[in-house]
């Protein structure tokens, strides 16, 4: 079990959670979701996201680019990596008929950097590789708990496949849970649209929480390089997976307006990483993938701890 949290971040966040806030929601919100890049080196590996999605509720679709340029190729060498979804609970690598994914034998060619495209409608996939569609085809499983997931299986020597750019359009799961944290990062250059002076200091504290059907929490974030004091004034949604809190929703900037932020919160304790911290600020007239603000980086102080039942 973690300790406490650091003086640092304790006392304000003790401060917000004896006035939260909360609202009533769905089980699933629309929305998009980008997910880290993900590189795969060795003979087999593999892995996924933490998020649900239910492809019943509504379409979904998978993109990004894979890159076998790490594909070794020769006599009695063989890899193959997969990009797609499963069911809740299902292997990582081709599960077992209880979901739906992207083949990349090395006979498609080792060595190219594949642009790829995964729609889920109405039961079935249509899936596009470097501008070309296959499908419709069937997608087994329980449509209303599908994880992303990659893998790589090669043998003869060291392969590597990168994936890239991956994000999701799609009804995420919201599932029940409670995230909280409190401390400092030092913002990276993520490249980004909205990317605050990057190196500086930034200081949160925060609880997020879903009980049956409501959000429920508080959040305040500083950076003051670029004069950014964020308090939240309500929550629209929050989802806890095994470890990391995703939430989204209004805050003033400044003491002032009404603006939207959404923050990813990582548990690494749970996976043996360090625990990260990421929020995007943006106008009620913008969007997620054009913020004003965006800052992230690895906890330099504090914790971040997930409560998942």
């Amino acid at each position: 079990m973690k300790g406490l949290l650091r003086c640092y971040g304790i006392f304000l966040l003790l401060a917000m959670l004896l006035v939260p806030s909360g609202q009533v929601s769905a089980a699933v919100i629309s929305t998009t979701l980008f997910y880290d890049d993900v590189l795969l080196t060795g003979g087999v590996a593999n892995g996924h996201f933490p998020n649900l999605w239910d492809v019943q509720a509504c379409p979904l679709v998978l993109s990004g680019t894979v890159d076998l340029t790490g594909v070794a190729s020769g006599v009695n060498t063989f890899a193959n990596a997969q990009l797609g979804l499963r069911t809740l609970g299902y292997s990582d690598f081709s599960p077992a008929g209880m979901g739906v994914w992207i083949d990349f034998p090395q006979v498609t060619g080792p060595g190219a950097v594949h642009q790829v495209n995964m729609l889920i409608s109405g039961g079935f996939a249509t899936i596009t590789i470097d501008g070309i569609a296959q499908g419709p085809i069937p997608v087994p499983g329980d449509p209303t708990k599908m994880q992303v997931f990659y893998g790589l299986d090669g043998y003869a020597t060291v392969h590597t496949v990168a994936f890239s750019n991956l994000n999701v359009q799609g009804c995420l799961v919201l599932e029940t849970g409670t995230v909280n944290g409190g401390g400092a990062f030092f913002a990276e250059d993520s490249g980004g649209a909205g990317n605050v002076v990057p190196g500086g200091k930034g200081s949160f504290a925060f609880l997020a929480k879903r009980k049956d059907t409501a959000n429920i929490g508080q959040i305040k974030f500083v950076y003051d390089l670029n004069q950014i004091r964020l308090e939240s004034t309500n929550y629209d949604w929050v989802t806890v997976s095994d470890v990391q809190g995703v939430f989204e929703g209004t805050a003033t900037l400044n003491g002032t307006g009404s603006y939207k932020f959404r923050v990813r919160a990582v548990d690494g304790d749970v996976n043996g990483s360090t625990d990260r911290f990421e929020i995007r600020i943006w106008t009620p007239d913008g969007n997620f993938e054009a913020p004003i603000h965006r800052a992230e980086g690895y906890l330099a102080q504090g914790q971040i701890v997930v409560h998942k039942k």
